[in-house]
């Protein structure tokens, strides 16, 4: 993984964010496979080993041995299960996203002139020029503030002032990612904040630039938007 993440990319820090995602998920389903494989026979196969050996020590009460390997067999037991709970709780998530209702993609807009698209460029536009409108446009305050009006209520002293307009950090993006519980729904290419936390001290700093670097620029990689 780590070797994946450090090749280099050209591009922004968003754009490179994004492509190493996306070259990571082929040694990541190789790591799984190797080192997990199917989690359900595991799981069946570690509760049949400690069932088994639970019947031995019925049998043979004044083997100590037997005791040693209930333990780690309880341990193998107990460490599938969270495996296989947590891969459930995943696969709900992805079955919810593709299936329910109230997440099915859009596809299709009505313009104007009362004409129905499907044309995919022009939707991703038209939604991406909505919202820039909506979220990236300045707006002109409508209403002088009456500066004597303001000064009759509590004020914030210039600490506090300079506190509210400074630039966010590395350390504020890590605060908030390591807020989200870890099987929140996914994101782009199917990485939970719970992969981000685990892996967080090798992408952590490339990962907060990006963020750092949507704000002033407001730009999104290319292969994100289509996600």
């Amino acid at each position: 993984m780590v070797d994946t993440w450090n090749y280099p990319i050209l591009g922004n820090s968003m754009y490179r964010v994004a492509k190493k995602l996306k070259m990571l998920q082929k040694p990541l389903k190789a790591l799984n496979k190797d080192h997990f494989g199917d989690v359900t026979v595991q799981f069946v196969a570690a509760k049949e080993k400690l069932n088994s050996i639970q019947f031995e020590t019925r049998t043979k009460p004044y083997d100590v041995q037997l005791y040693t390997d209930e333990d780690k067999a309880w341990d193998d037991y107990h460490t599938w299960h969270n495996r296989l709970e947590s891969f459930y709780v995943q696969k709900t998530k992805e079955n919810w996203l593709n299936l329910g209702d109230s997440n099915d993609k859009i596809s299709s807009y009505q313009k104007e002139d009362g004409q129905w698209t499907w044309d995919y460029e022009e939707v991703k536009q038209h939604f991406i020029q909505h919202y820039s409108d909506f979220l990236g446009v300045p707006t002109v305050t409508t209403e002088v503030i009456k500066d004597d009006i303001i000064k009759i209520g509590p004020g914030l002293d210039i600490t506090q002032q300079l506190h509210l307009i400074r630039p966010f950090t590395k350390q504020d993006v890590k605060i908030t990612l390591f807020s989200i519980p870890n099987h929140k729904s996914s994101g782009p290419y199917g990485y939970s904040s719970g992969f981000f936390k685990k892996s967080w001290t090798v992408i952590g700093d490339e990962v907060s630039q990006a963020m750092l670097d949507f704000f002033p620029t407001r730009e999104i990689a290319c292969s994100m938007e289509q996600h």
